[in-house]
């Protein structure tokens, strides 16, 4: 476990009808850094139905993955131009889901830092939206 940061999160969607959804979440997080990978864990919230998940994502120098474990285990890959695709468990069951990073970028620093990703998004093939999520840290 690394140093305790103060970590704000904010994730929007734009489906393909053009609505927009957006949630933001302020939480304490921890930071930590190894052979120039940085890490960055915290825990899920009430808010976010997800109470009791722990994130753990990992900011290289061309990539990002975001792991979650406890009720809702998961494992996302963001790395541009590259497509991935994972099994999303939800309380209906499992979906096929597909994640094209369309932009990654981060600058990450020991007191302060930032995760920007846009994603396009598809379900069982089909496109369903787009995503971003911009986390910053200090």
């Amino acid at each position: 476990m690394g140093r305790k940061i103060l970590l704000r999160i904010r994730g929007s969607r734009l489906d393909r009808d053009g609505k927009s959804n957006t949630m933001e979440l302020i939480t304490e997080g921890h930071l930590s850094e190894k052979d120039g990978i940085y890490y960055i864990e915290y825990e899920e919230s009430r808010i976010s139905g997800m109470e009791g998940v722990k994130n753990l994502i990992s900011v290289r120098e061309d990539k990002v993955s975001m792991q979650r474990s406890g009720s809702r285990p998961d494992r996302f890959l963001f790395e541009q131009g590259k497509k991935y695709m994972s099994s999303y468990q939800t309380s209906c069951g499992a979906l096929q889901m597909g994640i094209y990073p369309i932009e990654v970028t981060h600058e990450m620093g020991e007191n302060q830092g930032q995760v920007d990703l846009k994603y396009q998004l598809d379900i069982g093939g089909r496109h369903t939206g787009t995503g971003e999520l911009e986390l910053f840290y200090s």
